[in-house]
Formats: structure tokens, sequence, C-alpha cells
């Protein structure tokens, strides 16, 4: 980058870069937590255990919740409930010695079918769930439906002792804990690319600019913004000389206000609410300028908004101000002859 002197310069220049750093740290930190879920995962397919150790096992209903497990398949799958927004299902499974509750998808139960003599026992893997009332009433009823005579039916206090507290959800892809992490380190990772790319583009904008001046320019510039009467508003990256408006806004950007043919305020609005203002510029080349951002949410920062806009119309008394009908008009009119112009020129 040319020498500029000016430290709100500099401060701009290096925060463009602190900013890319940032964002490179949030990728690394998010390729972190991808290697310790990963981590995890091998861990739980290394202590994975079966639906019936779990069941049996002592402790309290939590504790054999949200663990990997597996069922050794050696009957065709009974589907006894499904909701109506999706094809997922609950199964009555078989190992051939207990039964067990199984939620799995269409295509797994297809593939669970697909058997005619299980010979071969199909392993089955998901996370522990504790069983609802309603699950508890529908397997109930289902394996009812199923018996002939009334002394071999259950009730609910039966459950436990045939299907066991949990069931597996072979529809889950990790533990609660794995998938949060994993999610975390998404967002983590796309904050980081978003930001880091972001801030390399503007970066990049930002030194092509200033390579584009002359030295003479820059001594000039560095003298407009070093003198007392200049001002520099820091939350809307932002400089006003005597003569020029000197944006940082996405890229180091230098506007004479002699060239500015009309400024009017941009509200952006998310969900109907306002969540920043900023100035749109058109200067005399036809090029629209957005300068100035500012979100307006407190009182203060009302008041630099209007002293930006205030200080700019000062310095130019024949620019049009307000994005007014009659404005739009006059300059698209005027957009159109200095394009014209451009074209008779060439």
């Amino acid at each position: 980058m040319k020498k500029i002197n000016n430290l709100n310069v500099k401060k701009e220049h290096n925060s463009l870069i602190r900013n890319f750093i940032i964002g490179i740290i949030l990728i690394i930190i998010s390729v972190v937590m991808l290697v310790v879920s990963n981590q995890i995962i091998f861990e739980e397919d290394e202590n994975i255990k079966d639906l019936d150790s779990i069941i049996v096992s002592e402790g309290d209903s939590t504790s054999k919740e949200d663990q990997k497990s597996y069922i050794d398949v050696k009957a065709a799958p009974y589907r006894f409930a499904v909701y109506d927004d999706t094809t997922d299902a609950y199964y009555i499974l078989s190992d051939g010695t207990y039964l067990y509750i199984a939620y799995m998808s269409q295509s797994d139960y297809m593939k669970l079918s697909e058997s005619e003599t299980y010979e071969v026992p199909i392993r089955v893997t998901g996370y522990t769930k504790l069983s609802t009332k309603e699950i508890r009433e529908l397997a109930i009823d289902a394996y009812n439906y199923s018996m002939e005579n009334e002394e071999d039916m259950l009730t609910i206090a039966d459950f436990e002792s045939y299907f066991g507290e949990v069931y597996l959800d072979m529809t889950k892809s990790g533990s609660s804990n794995v998938s949060a992490l994993m999610v975390i380190s998404y967002i983590i990772s796309l904050t980081g690319l978003i930001v880091s790319l972001i801030s390399i583009i503007r970066l990049c904008k930002f030194n092509r600019s200033i390579k584009k001046m002359d030295d003479d320019k820059i001594e000039e510039l560095d003298k407009e913004m070093e003198d007392p009467n200049a001002f520099y508003y820091e939350k809307a990256h932002l400089y006003l000389t005597k003569n020029y408006i000197v944006n940082f806004g996405g890229k180091f950007n230098i506007i004479e206000y002699k060239d500015i043919l009309w400024i009017y305020p941009f509200i952006q609005r998310i969900n109907g609410i306002k969540a920043s203002q900023s100035l749109m510029v058109l200067t005399n080349d036809a090029k629209t300028h957005r300068i100035a951002e500012i979100d307006i949410i407190t009182k203060k920062k009302k008041e630099v908004y209007e002293e930006i806009w205030n200080t700019i119309i000062n310095r130019n008394p024949n620019m049009l101000t307000g994005y007014t009908k009659e404005n739009i008009a006059i300059m698209n009119d005027k957009i159109k002859e200095i394009k014209e112009e451009r074209k008779n020129n060439k």
C-alpha cells in the first residue's frame, strides 16, 4: 500500500486485516470442533452396546438415554405407529430373544424387509430415547392385537418388562451433544468464511483504490484529513474534509463535493423494522455511491447521521437533496444525458 500517514486511514486498513484474521480463526475453531466431534463419534463406535445391555444396566432412565446402540434383528419388523407428516414410523423388532421398539425411516424398513430367513442377523444402529406414554400405549395395543388368548395380553404395567424403558431411534445421526457441536461448528465455519471473504475483498479494493492514486493526490488528501476542521466518523467509516468525502465503507473511495449531483437517505429494513440508514450519492459520472451506513438505534448515532448529512449538503448547494419524484425524474434525464455524452465522446 502507498504511504498514507493519516492514522485513521491506517486504522481502517488494519481493521480489514483484523477482520480477515478473525474469520480465519473462526474457521480454525470450527475445524477443531469437527475433529472433536469425529473423535466423540469414533469413541461411541468403539464403546457401542447392544440395546438389551443398556436396558438392563443399572441407573435411572435418563442415564440410558442418548446412547449409541444396536439390535441384531432376526425377524421382520412390525410397524405399529406412524405420523401423518412423515414416512418414518415406530416398529417392533426382535433379536430372537427379546422384543424392542425402534423408530426408523421407510428406506431402513425396506432393507430389513428384504431378508426372508434372517439366518444371518441384520444389525441396525441408532441412539436410545425414552419411550413416551403414547408410544407405550400404541405398542401394547399392537402386541395385544396379535394375541388370541386374553391371558397372553399385556398392560401398560408390563411394558418395560417386555420392551424396556428406551427405544432405538435409527433416524439420528449422532448423540445430542455431538449433533449440537457439529451444528455450532458449521455455523462458526460459515461465519468465518463469510467474514474472511468479505474482508479480503474489501482489503483488495481498499489497496487497489489507493494504488490508482498518484503521490500528489495522496499528499493532498493527507493534508486535508490532518486539518483540524476535518471530521472522522469511525462508526460510519467516513472522513469529511474541506473538499472531499473519504469513504472507507467497502473500499477507499474519494468523492469531491463539487462532483455530487444528488444525495438522498437510504433506509434498510428487516421484517419491516429499520435496521440501518445510509446516504446514496450520485456523482457527475453517473455512478451511485453508498456512504455513511449507521444503525439508527440511539439518539447519539442519529445525531451523527444528521451531522454528516448537513455537512455534505452545505459543501455543495447545487446538489439535489431528498428522494422525491421530481428529483428522480430530473436525475433520470441527467443520467441519460451523461451516458449519451460519454457515448459520443468515444
